[in-house]
């Protein structure tokens, strides 16, 4: 199968009819036919049933489908990189933030810009660290920020400020605000509510934890 035959195949397991799927790759219904019926002679077996009206996935086309999956993702991204290299950034500057620092810090930021700015566009997202990545990688943001950069291949980062972890403990709601320090080891860890050990500031954290004692 090419890719073509695949593009097919996933507009058809996700629409359920030909009619429908034709639609969705604007092409006609004939074209469409012919070229799902040269993808299952390729195969040497069906990919669909019709059952009223409907064309039904055999089951070796719902194991296909898994990787089809896989397919087209990859190919929206490329389609996405091709057109954003494309396109004229001259006049957007496209900024990813964090959801925790796009509510508090992109908009001073953007606040602060200087007057000569005036005109210039600049277009604020918010994502999981996963997805400013991706999209750093798909040329669809121009720079991201996020805490704690963990070195990927293709995209350079600088440290632009730091700031501090702090522990909240609420044991004893009449107690008042203590400043002072508190060891990892000290930290009850069976009530503890830390954070996810993959996300950067995760596998910060999970080091301290390991060098101080307590397992994460």
């Amino acid at each position: 199968m090419n890719l073509r035959h695949i593009e097919v195949f996933h507009a058809i397991r996700l629409a359920g009819s030909i009619n429908a799927a034709a639609e969705r790759l604007n092409v006609s219904q004939p074209a469409l036919s012919r070229t799902l019926k040269h993808a299952e002679s390729l195969l040497g077996f069906k990919l669909f049933d019709r059952v009223k009206q409907r064309l039904v996935p055999t089951r070796e086309a719902e194991l296909l489908f898994a990787e089809a999956v896989d397919v087209h993702g990859a190919l929206e991204r490329f389609r996405t990189l091709a057109r954003n290299l494309g396109r004229n950034p001259d006049d957007v500057l496209r900024v990813g933030f964090l959801p925790s620092l796009g509510v508090g810090l992109a908009p001073k930021v953007v606040s602060n810009l200087p007057k000569h700015w005036e005109g210039f566009k600049i277009e604020l997202f918010t994502h999981h660290y996963d997805v400013l990545l991706r999209r750093l990688h798909a040329l669809d943001l121009d720079l991201a920020v996020a805490f704690n950069i963990v070195e990927t291949p293709g995209i350079s980062s600088t440290t632009v400020g730091t700031m501090s972890l702090t522990y909240l403990e609420t044991d004893d709601p009449a107690t008042q605000f203590d400043p002072s320090p508190v060891h990892l080891s000290e930290i009850d860890m069976q009530t503890f509510v830390g954070l996810e050990k993959e996300s950067p500031v995760g596998v910060f954290l999970k080091a301290a934890f390991d060098e101080a004692g307590p397992s994460l």
